[in-house]
């Protein structure tokens, strides 16, 4: 075969082995890259550009085509074809092939951008306008209210009651003996006993009481309790000398009682002891009186006879010196003026400038 043979033999394997190699390609391309190859996008992208110098007419791609078709029909023209350069150039084509026909990846469309509604500009609540307040008061929630309240509550108490147990009454008839723990004894003994075992000698002020059965004259019942009443405090007195000091000592005779008949405990021996709760109180016999009926109104006390009131209602000879039934009663209320919830510091200028907004306790 001649020169031209060759040539055309060349030609027509080159053309053979290019659409079978871009077939290869394209079918590689369609069934490896279904889903988009990433990495040969750029490439892709290269070749599917215009090529320099052609005007727009010819791409990369048909460029790189051709110069490898030539190339292959060139390896192939002599008699002994280059098979290594063959080879090269097929896969040139097979893979610009590749490039040619490679799925690109549908981009996503962009969401488009959600419209800014702009809020219409709200115009503020009108605020009520008030006018300036008085001396002494304060705005709130668009009111002028008093810089000060006033609260009623209960008097607070002045003096406070505790009982001691005894366990002790007196004797029948007699006003210097009495039965404690089954056993009779001086008076004196008894207190000397209550001294050192309670706390009698250290309290503030003590009140003890004295009383009288139902037999017997009237008359000589009544002397009689007041008679135990005294004997008492004053054995209480001596029991607590050198251990206490300034210890007052208040007697408070019931009399005789009304039950129709005598029982021991309407002869108890009862002590109560007395604390001062207003420091500024002035210990006195009709301050315990009256503090002595609230506590028992109220509940707070609860000595032996006091207890049995109701059998005693006659008069009482009190710690007053003067003849008088235990008044039972409530406490007084009272009006306290504070501050009023959220008042400003501006209320309180009156106290600065040496002013006290506050009033008596006793209306």
């Amino acid at each position: 075969m001649g020169l031209i043979g060759n040539i055309l033999r060349g030609i027509v394997l080159a053309v053979i082995i290019a659409v079978i190699a871009g077939l290869g390609g394209a079918m590689a391309a369609k069934f490896l890259c279904a889903n988009g190859c990433a990495w040969a996008v750029p490439p892709a992208d290269l070749v599917a550009q215009p090529a320099p110098g052609a005007g727009g007419g010819l791409t990369m791609a048909m460029l790189f085509g051709g110069l490898s078709a030539l190339g292959l029909a060139i390896a192939l023209i002599p008699q002994e074809s280059v098979k290594s350069l063959a080879t090269v150039f097929t896969a040139a084509i097979a893979f610009l092939a590749f490039l040619v026909w490679l799925p690109r990846a549908e981009a996503e469309a962009e969401p488009e951008p959600e419209p800014i509604l702009e809020e219409p500009e709200v115009e503020p609540d009108p605020v009520a306008q008030v006018a300036s307040c008085s001396t002494g008061e304060f705005q709130r929630a668009g009111n002028c209210v008093p810089c000060y309240v006033t609260d009623t509550v209960e008097e607070p108490a002045k003096l406070a009651f505790e009982s001691i147990d005894t366990g002790a009454y007196w004797q029948y008839a007699k006003d210097d003996r009495v039965m404690m723990s089954g056993s009779g004894r001086t008076v004196g003994s008894a207190a000397s006993y209550l001294a050192s075992d309670t706390a009698l000698c250290s309290a503030e002020a003590l009140l003890v009481y004295g009383s009288a059965s139902a037999d017997g004259s009237r008359e000589r019942n009544v002397r009689r309790a007041r008679d135990r009443a005294e004997n008492l405090a004053e054995a209480i007195r001596r029991a607590c000398t050198g251990r206490a000091s300034g210890l007052r000592i208040y007697a408070l005779s019931l009399g005789q009682s009304e039950a129709p008949e005598d029982v021991p405990e309407d002869r108890a021996l009862a002590v109560s002891l007395i604390q001062k709760l207003d420091t500024d109180a002035e210990l006195s016999g009709s301050l315990i009186l009256d503090e002595l009926g609230y506590a028992v109104a109220s509940g707070g006390l609860n000595a032996p006879l006091i207890e049995r009131r109701e059998r005693f209602p006659r008069p009482w000879a009190g710690p007053n010196g003067n003849s008088s039934a235990l008044d039972v009663r409530a406490r007084p209320m009272t009006s306290v003026r504070r501050l009023a919830d959220g008042a400003p510091a501006s209320c309180t200028a009156d106290r600065q400038q040496g002013l006290d907004p506050r009033t008596s306790l006793r209306q």
